[in-house]
């Protein structure tokens, strides 16, 4: 986003944004709720929702900031994406191995295509689509509020 001027690239870019901050959601979750069942940590599964409001804060705390020095937007989206480089590195020390290095092979199906998976699929993309409409244009809600 920083890099250009462009209406269209932006369009382009936030669409290709959205979407990929819509399966990293849903595929995220089920990562990490995998983990922690395995873990026997199920109770724990709502912190990982709490990321996506930290990460938010944080991002609004950091942009008020450098707009208050005078840093302007190109600056902003750059700095926006140092931290979550730097936030991903620190979730990519903090997430343990597993024991095994490579799992076993998952049984081969002979059963063709399963029909189930269209409405799943269905779902978790309703859900990433709510997820990033809503995170998209919550501050404006907010906003508009009394």
């Amino acid at each position: 986003m920083a890099l250009t001027v462009s209406v269209p690239a932006f369009l382009l870019l936030r669409f290709v944004g959205g979407a990929a901050s819509a399966f990293v959601m849903v595929f995220g979750s089920a990562i990490v709720f995998d983990r922690l069942a395995a873990a026997g940590r199920s109770e724990l599964t709502h912190y990982h929702f709490a990321g996506v409001g930290i990460g938010m804060s944080i991002s609004a705390v950091l942009v008020s900031g450098l707009g208050a020095i005078g840093i302007g937007w190109s600056g902003q989206w750059l700095a926006s994406g140092a931290v979550a480089a730097i936030a991903l590195a620190a979730v990519m020390v903090m997430i343990p191995r597993r024991a095994g290095s490579i799992p076993p092979p998952a049984p081969k199906s002979t059963a063709g295509f399963d029909r189930w998976i269209i409405p799943l699929a269905i779902a978790y993309g309703l859900f990433g689509f709510g997820y990033v409409i809503t995170a998209t244009f919550i501050s404006v809600l907010v906003r508009q509020t009394p």
